[in-house]
């Protein structure tokens, strides 16, 4: 299967970079996303200044163009909470905070939030054997190579398994080549990043509950919370990819990391058990330095040297929390950065990684100066973006329509 698999994704690949030719897919696929629609069951969050959040203005207008001018940070938009209530929130260029945004693999922690729910349940457990939720699926193969391999595996990337997000879009049928899939290194062994771990869970989690993974989470987390709309992408066989492939608003993801300042709990309501949460941010794998400055939980990254956690998907989509002072900040943006390795990173936590007080007296000139800087990053023009895997052609190199259209659709 590995063979043949890695045979696949490679031809891919070259048909892809093929200008001369159409690329022919592997697999049938068809959209799966409707179009955005504002939803009536959306709950906005309480709205409050700065400084009766306890943080200064002309700060946070020092930090918005602070962003705006580090190169290749390519910023779509930032949302701050603390304590249930919204004290920032900015859009940069064309970007609007009230249209849902791709998350990639921001939303592998909405699956860690899952499973705990579903544990709570006696639907599943960390020790559960992967291969007893296939047991009319599994391959003769996997009951040699993967008969250790357990929920707890999937939860911290440490599963070895090498089937991977280059195999899904050539196989149809992910929980097979999941299951096929030599290991590179025994079950717990190793943190290896793969999202079809997170896919497996949201595969476990169909099979126990009898439900797809969004419809699940709505009455137990998405309308409790206000969240909507939702859509999460599906596999070829209709599983939600868990991994990535989840549309939301930048608020509603930050509505998520108000959960887990609260131990999740939600108005007075225990959506998600606090031992869960607790686990769920704590190191449980340690990836390479070179990741960034993050250890792994339950499919959450979890600060090393500051009490914080992180939802982080590729490209600058990102929760950040910080739970010794409450504060959470949700982000969009279209870097070329893979993990944690861009400036934002440092730049963001020496702005909110500190002591901040309860409230500070009213600034009606920091106020005013806060207001300027967010309405000057609309249609702004971003700082010259550096050179990399994934950029684009200079939009001056392009006549001056093409740059209008470019800067619209980025």
């Amino acid at each position: 299967m590995d063979l043949q698999m890695t045979a696949n994704a490679i031809a891919q690949i070259k048909r892809i970079l093929n200008p001369r030719e159409p690329t022919e897919k592997c697999i049938e696929t068809r959209p799966t996303k409707p179009p955005f629609a504002p939803s009536p069951d959306a709950v906005p969050l309480p709205r409050v200044t700065p400084e009766q959040a306890g943080l200064s203005s002309r700060a946070l207008a020092e930090y918005l163009r602070a962003l705006a001018s580090v190169p290749g940070l390519d910023m779509h938009g930032v949302t701050l909470a603390r304590d249930g209530k919204i004290l920032l929130e900015a859009d940069f260029g064309a970007y609007d905070r009230e249209v849902w945004h791709v998350s990639y693999s921001e939303c592998k922690s909405l699956v860690s939030l899952a499973a705990g729910i579903a544990a709570d349940e006696g639907l599943l457990s960390l020790d559960d054997r992967v291969l007893g939720f296939f047991e009319g699926r599994r391959p003769a193969l996997a009951g040699l190579t993967l008969q250790r391999l357990t929920v707890r595996h999937l939860l911290t990337m440490t599963s070895g398994v090498l089937f991977n997000e280059a195999g899904s879009v050539t196989e149809r049928d992910w929980v097979r080549g999941f299951l096929e899939s030599m290991p590179t290194a025994a079950p717990g062994e190793g943190f290896n990043y793969n999202s079809m771990n997170t896919y497996m869970l949201s595969a476990i989690l169909r099979e126990v509950t009898g439900l797809p993974l969004t419809e699940y989470l709505r009455p137990r987390l998405f309308e409790p919370m206000g969240i909507a709309p939702v859509h999460w992408e599906s596999c070829p066989m209709g599983t939600e990819k868990g991994g990535w492939g989840l549309y939301l608003r930048r608020e509603d993801f930050a509505k998520l990391g108000l959960l887990l300042q609260n131990r999740g709990a939600w108005e007075g309501e225990q959506l998600v058990p606090a031992a869960w949460i607790d686990e769920a941010t704590r190191a449980q794998a340690h990836p390479p330095e070179h990741y960034g400055d993050y250890d792994y939980g339950y499919q959450i990254w979890t600060g090393r040297r500051q009490n914080s956690f992180l939802f982080s998907g590729m490209f600058g989509q990102n929760v950040l929390g910080w739970f010794d002072n409450g504060l959470v900040l949700a982000t969009n943006a279209g870097n070329d950065e893979m993990f944690q390795q861009s400036d934002f990173f440092p730049l963001t936590h020496r702005a909110f990684g500190g002591d901040f007080p309860e409230s500070l007296p009213p600034d009606a000139e920091g106020e005013r100066i806060l207001r300027e800087t967010v309405d000057s990053l609309r249609f702004s023009a971003p700082a010259a973006p550096k050179r990399g895997l994934f950029r684009r052609r200079e939009a001056e190199a392009l006549p001056p329509e093409a740059a209008l259209r470019d800067k619209l659709l980025d």
